[in-house]
This record gives structure tokens, C-alpha cells and sequence, in this order.
């Protein structure tokens, strides 16, 4: 057993299966063609190849198949129709060898089931859901691996289109030192978008020394969204303060690729190595939206009205990477001393013109840019510029023994960020930080047995406000919600501390698995809103509170009960000494003796 995690991969004989979604594998693969199932905390790369925790492991389930299940084609297929035209459909079909994996799987529906692949936007996002609304989606995906003794290939590649139709009723209160201030609203929303998204990976070991991995993927969307809405605010005494009627209509695209490479050779046989690692990011976007809003205010002398016409051009892009070396070097006995420095660079830039159209009359659905001024609002149009560089120097020492290990270090980060804002050539803001991030860690596991074990972390981290939120901007788009940065924002620290035991009896199938938590975050970052009871509208404020805090914990527990004729008064001591059997190894541990 393990403590409660998210399952973040399922992999098929050791190999990633569509590794963006484990959902993908839980849902498609078929029961009877499963051997075993085994849960474990995957190691990321660096770790596994150098031995020592990083503690960046993630929760997999890797599901061994049969093999009479690896001498052919197998898979399953699924399909209705029902009423008001609704229908679902999908099918699967899989090859796997014992060096080989291929799959298929596709699906189409419009009852809202993230279906057989949940590829693409068929639910936002490989991983996401469908959302409010009636869905339909298509998808098809692809994913393959194949082995050698010293090579590994994989990948997956996958399409998903999606329409989503949706509306909204909602009802808010919102409470105030004074009373309360009340908002309906109703919305619409059709959205058209497709998915192209593909992840491969490649490890090779030239020699028995060398090892590289590397991991590239590519993902392209595109998306057309069309909405209309009414919201109404009341005051306390339920009199009107707004109303807003409004339109919109977007098209957006967007690019993204990214890659890691890491290279590792071991120097000796004691555990001696050095890791090389680069990674590199790129994403490169443009929306086209038109919008209009007609707003009501009643608390003024005269009755006011604020119409908005307008078209946004919006173009974003950046780039980022990351080169990394690290150093192992054994010390004393199954004692290895760690130490790794990383540089960083990140650039992001954005650039939003807003143009105000040349009649008033016009509509969210006149799609003509020569309806709009040639000349940029400089009140709604808003462009930044942003630079990261981060530094990272970490030492850390792991101790590795039969029953136990541990693992302790800190890590040092020099940052530094600037921020210009500009709308064409007048610069409207600049801004600069330099922040030292420092961040220790804590890691012991005593091992009982293969099926107990006793586990202890901390983590200290240290983080930096986005630079987004610190521009002093107003973004007043929505006259209802206004959202303006903080330049006083400080960097946040929290600290987490976890304790966690687990005790498994093969042989009596008992088990205990329980676990506890302490998070808490200095200089927290949060939104603060303020209320204005003249307008109705809100406004939206990062700034730094103290004082959060959370204690989590869960206990599992199961036994079988053997003897089914047992009184129900019998059971509760049959628990109290089923109990006291599993924590045996921690009562050896502690030294602690029986009184039951």
C-alpha cells in the first residue's frame, strides 16, 4: 500500500501509455486481459538513472498483461443511439508484444461522456471535463512504444473536436459590512474547437555507462467561442444598482512546443555520476474578439448608460529554457552527497490593442475589422514585456540502508525579473526585482517490510509573485469586474510537513494505511475584492495575507470478518486487536507494550 495520491500515468508492462491521460488506460483497456496491477511512486528521470530522490516522483499504476493477450490483435467497440438524436461510439483495438505496443482508439458522441479517449477539447483538454452544457465529441488517438536492449521509443498522438453548447442561470449574494448586494445573471455560449497534440519520448544507452533520454512534444488548438449574457445587481433592499447586456464573439489559435533532454554518465561504480539536462519551451498565440456591452446605472442623479463597442487584437508569445548539471559523489558507506546548478530564462510577451467601432449600432457578429478606428484605445489596450532569470544552486545528502533512508539538503535561488508595459511607443510602467529564494527539505522512510512502511517529509518553498499581478494597470474591459496589479507584492513561503504509515498482512488480509498534514503559507498571495455600492462593480486586487493554514488527514482500515455469525457487540474488540496486530512493527519501533 501507499499513501492516497493522484494516479498521474498508467503504464503497460513498464511502458508510458498515453502519458498525458491515465484516464485514457483505466477506461479502454480490457479487464480480462490484466495479469497484475501494481501501484508505486515513479521516480522522475534524474532520479531514476542517478539513484538519488529528487522528489519529483509521481503516483503510476503499471498493469502487466497476459500473455495470451501478446500473439494478436485484441480490443472492443461500443455504440447507441437514443432519443433527440443523441448517439455514442467508440472503439479500441491493441497489439503488444513483448518489446512492442500499438494502439488505436476513437470515439464520437454528443451526451456529454468524455467517451472512450477524452482526447483533444472532447473535454477540455486531455485530462479536463467536459464542462456545463450539451457536448459533442470526436477523437483518435495513437500510441505506440517499442524496445531494443539498448533503445526505447514511444509516443502518442491524438485529435479531438469539440462543440459545446451551454446555458447558464445564476444567482449571487454578496455580503457587505452594510447589508448585502444581490446579482442574476444568464448566459449562452456555443464553442467550436479542435485539438492536435503529440508527445514522444527516446531513451538510449549507448554504453553500459551512458544513458539519454529525450522528450519532445508539440501540441496546436484552435478555438471559436460565441456568447451573449444579462446581469442585474440589487442593492440590500433589492433596488436596482445595474444592469449589463452583452456580446461576444472570439477566434483564437494557439501553438505550443516543448522538450527535455537529459544526458547521464556514471563515473564509476559507487555511484559516481554527472547529469546534463536542457529543456526548452515555445508557445505562440493570437485571439481576434469582438465584444459589446450596454451597462445601466441607477444609483447616480441621472440614470447613466456606458456602451462599449470594440476589437481586440491580442498576439502573445515566448520562449523559455533550462540547462542544468548535477554531480553525485559517494561518500562514506551507501552515503551519496549531491550537487547540481541550473540557469533559466523565460521571456513572454503580449501585445492588446482594443479599437472602438465606428457606429454604435453595430454587433458582437459584425466580424469586419474596417468597421473599427484605425487608431488604438489606449484606456483598454495593454502590451507587457516580461524577463525571468533564475538561478539554482541545491546540495543535498541521501543516506540508503536496508530498513531506512533519508534525504536532507537546501537550495539557493538568485532571481531576477523585469516587466516593461507599454502601449506603442509610451511606456506606461517598468518594473524590476531582484529576490534570493532559499528552500529546505526533509525525507525519512523506514521500511518494516515490503508491505510497512513509516515515512516523514518537509518541505520548505519559496515563491515569487507573477510579475502580471505586480503591474500597477488597470484592466477595465469589464466596467462590473476591474482587475489592477499590486507593485508591493512580497514573495510567499510555505511549509509542509506529512507523516504517513501503511501496514499490510498478506496472510490475515488486514490493512491499516493513514495519513497526516500540515500545510501552512507565509505571505500568501490571494485576491482581495472590493465592493462599489454606486456602480454595483467589482474590483479585483492581489495582495499578501498571513494566517493560512490547513491540517489534513485519513485513516484507511479493512479486515475481513471471518467468523459471520460474530454478535455485532464482539466486533468493535475484534477491531481494537486486529488494530493492535497491524501496528506491530511501530509498536517494535517505539517500544511500546500491549494493553489489550
Amino acid at each position: 500500500m501507499m499513501e492516497k495520491k493522484e494516479i498521474k500515468k498508467i503504464m503497460v508492462d513498464g511502458k508510458e501509455f498515453f502519458s498525458n491521460d491515465p484516464k485514457v488506460a483505466s477506461k479502454n483497456l480490457p479487464v480480462n486481459m490484466i495479469e497484475n496491477i501494481k501501484a508505486y511512486d515513479k521516480k522522475s528521470d534524474l532520479a531514476r538513472v542517478t539513484g538519488i530522490d529528487d522528489g519529483e516522483e509521481e503516483a503510476v499504476l503499471d498493469l502487466t498483461v497476459k500473455k495470451g493477450m501478446k500473439q494478436g490483435w485484441f480490443g472492443n467497440f461500443i455504440g447507441g443511439v437514443g432519443s433527440k438524436d443523441r448517439y455514442e461510439a467508440g472503439v479500441m483495438a491493441n497489439r503488444f508484444t513483448d518489446n512492442n505496443q500499438f494502439s488505436v482508439i476513437g470515439s464520437a458522441n454528443n451526451t456529454n461522456n468524455q467517451g472512450f479517449s477524452e482526447f483533444g477539447d472532447a473535454g477540455q483538454g486531455l485530462s479536463g471535463n467536459a464542462g456545463s452544457g450539451i457536448n459533442s465529441s470526436k477523437s483518435l488517438g495513437v500510441n505506440f512504444a517499442k524496445s531494443t536492449k539498448n533503445l526505447e521509443l514511444g509516443g502518442n498522438v491524438s485529435y479531438g473536436k469539440s462543440d459545446r453548447d451551454s446555458k447558464v442561470n445564476n444567482t449571487t449574494e454578496t455580503f457587505l459590512q452594510n447589508g448585502s448586494s444581490y446579482s442574476t445573471g444568464s448566459n449562452n455560449n456555443r464553442r467550436f474547437r479542435d485539438d492536435l497534440k503529440a508527445d514522444f519520448r527516446l531513451e538510449w544507452k549507448p554504453d553500459s555507462l551512458t544513458n539519454i533520454i529525450f522528450r519532445p512534444s508539440v501540441g496546436y488548438s484552435n478555438t471559436d467561442s460565441y456568447s451573449d449574457g444579462l446581469t442585474q445587481t440589487f442593492d440590500n433592499s433589492y433596488n436596482p444598482v445595474n444592469k449589463k447586456v452583452s456580446g461576444s464573439s472570439s477566434f483564437s489559435n494557439n501553438l505550443t512546443t516543448s522538450g527535455n533532454l537529459q544526458i547521464n554518465r556514471r563515473l564509476n561504480s559507487k555511484g559516481r555520476n554527472i547529469t546534463l539536462r536542457a529543456t526548452y519551451g515555445y508557445n505562440d498565440g493570437n485571439t481576434d474578439r469582438y465584444s459589446n456591452s450596454n451597462t445601466e446605472y441607477f444609483n447616480f442623479d441621472n440614470d447613466s448608460v456606458q456602451k462599449i463597442d470594440q476589437y481586440t487584437d491580442n498576439e502573445s508569445n515566448g520562449y523559455n529554457y533550462r540547462l542544468q548539471t548535477t554531480y553525485t559523489e559517494p561518500i562514506l558507506n551507501n552515503r551519496f552527497l549531491q550537487f547540481s546548478y541550473s540557469y533559466q530564462y523565460t521571456l513572454s510577451r503580449s501585445e492588446k490593442y482594443t479599437y472602438n467601432a465606428l457606429d454604435n449600432n453595430m454587433s458582437a457578429n459584425d466580424f469586419d475589422r474596417s468597421y473599427y478606428s484605425q487608431v488604438p484605445d489606449t484606456a483598454y489596450s495593454n502590451c507587457y514585456e516580461n524577463k525571468y532569470t533564475t538561478q539554482e544552486f541545491n546540495l543535498s545528502l541521501r543516506t540508503v540502508r536496508d530498513k531506512y533512508n533519508y534525504n536532507f539538503g537546501i537550495s539557493l535561488e538568485p532571481q531576477k525579473s523585469t516587466s516593461i508595459t507599454y502601449v506603442g511607443d509610451y511606456t506606461k510602467s517598468s518594473l524590476s526585482r531582484n529576490v534570493l529564494n532559499y528552500s529546505p527539505t526533509f525525507d525519512y522512510r523506514y521500511r518494516f517490510s515490503k508491505q510497512s512502511q513509516l515515512r516523514m517529509m518537509y518541505r520548505g518553498r519559496s515563491s515569487q509573485p507573477d510579475i502580471n499581478d505586480m503591474q500597477p494597470i488597470r484592466d477595465i474591459t469589464d466596467p462590473l469586474n476591474i482587475k489592477e496589479g499590486n507593485p508591493a507584492l512580497n514573495p510567499s513561503y510555505s511549509n509542509s510537513f506529512m507523516l504517513f504509515y501503511n501496514n499490510y498482512m498478506q496472510k490475515s488480509q488486514r490493512g491499516l494505511m493513514t495519513n497526516l498534514s500540515f500545510n501552512n503559507t507565509i505571505n500568501d498571495i490571494t485576491n482581495r475584492v472590493s465592493y462599489n455600492e454606486e456602480t454595483g462593480g467589482k474590483i479585483t486586487k492581489p495582495v499578501n495575507v498571513n494566517g493560512n493554514w490547513n491540517v489534513r488527514g485519513f485513516l484507511s482500515f479493512n479486515t475481513p470478518l471471518k467468523n459471520k455469525k460474530s454478535h455485532w457487540l464482539l466486533i468493535p474488540m475484534h477491531l481494537m486487536r486486529t488494530w493492535w496486530d497491524i501496528l506491530l512493527p511501530l509498536r517494535k519501533l517505539l517500544r511500546i507494550q500491549r494493553i489489550i
